[in-house]
């Protein structure tokens, strides 16, 4: 059971569970820059990016020496992957800024395109650069949340210390650092919508396929991952481009079981009532 010191110091894996940003850097912005909300939020942005980054990266090594290729191939695809997609990123984000600009300002966006993370960062800056000290520190009113990063700190220890000492038990086939990571991440992560394909396509990886198939598994699985990946991402442009406005027009989807009239997740909607 593998953690790192990856995001809030407290503890997403090297499985490629990622956060955007740190609360551990937010923390440490407020005490560099306090009352400063812009230089925590850009002491934020480029702490917890480049942490963030450097995992990633490491993930591609790990998978490339599974894939038995040449570090200096992998490292030469990850440049190329990273320039290509921080020019695709730039040119998304201005597109659908400028395209769904009154959908963004919106409390909520419109179930397509939401500008709540960025109101959340923003939120998160104010209030760690801004206010920290009048009410994170000891003995303020939300002194429990860096306290919260220390207790996340040993969490996994006394796992870690039980399954040196009993391997074979069947606690120490459960990664519980991920699983405590996992409920956090739901429980924090926004839209859930996706996490029954994620669960039906790991038990089928990592359960089925790798113990009956174990031949096929070890020769095509990690290609099939990284297929999926980067296929998923490059349908989340294409949808987002042609088919939800961020190219500034829309190539309507006929109605289907998946895109249905209404909420697209069969969620019944609530509207707010007028002079609320």
């Amino acid at each position: 059971m593998e953690a790192k010191l990856y995001d809030k110091l407290g503890f997403w894996l090297h499985n490629n569970a990622r956060k955007t940003h740190s609360a551990f850097t937010q923390l440490l912005g407020g005490i560099l820059f306090p009352g400063n909300a812009t230089g925590t939020m850009w002491f934020t942005m480029y702490g917890s990016t480049s942490v963030q980054q450097c995992v990633l990266m490491l993930n591609d090594l790990k998978l490339g020496t599974y894939m038995h290729l040449a570090p200096f191939s992998v490292v030469m695809a990850q440049l190329i992957g990273t320039l290509t997609g921080g020019v695709v990123h730039i040119l998304v984000m201005m597109s659908i800024v400028n395209s769904q600009r009154d959908v963004l300002l919106l409390p909520h966006g419109n179930g397509i395109f939401s500008g709540v993370r960025l109101s959340l960062m923003a939120y998160q800056a104010t209030a760690w650069g801004l206010f920290s000290q009048a009410i994170f520190y000891p003995g303020k009113i939300y002194a429990f949340l860096p306290y919260a990063l220390i207790i996340g700190f040993f969490v996994p220890v006394p796992f870690l210390i039980f399954n040196r000492f009993f391997p074979k038990s069947v606690l120490a086939k459960v990664n519980v650092s991920w699983f405590i990571a996992s409920l956090a991440h739901v429980a924090t992560g926004g839209a859930t919508s996706g996490r029954t394909t994620t669960a039906f396509v790991g038990f089928i990886s990592q359960f089925y396929m790798r113990k009956y198939h174990f031949k096929w598994y070890k020769k095509y699985n990690y290609i099939l991952c990284a297929a999926l990946d980067g296929g998923t991402q490059i349908t989340v442009v294409l949808l987002a481009f042609l088919f939800q406005g961020g190219a500034g027009f829309q190539i309507k989807i006929p109605t289907y079981i998946l895109n249905p009239e209404g909420a697209y997740d069969y969620c019944k909607l609530f509207p707010s009532k007028k002079g609320s």
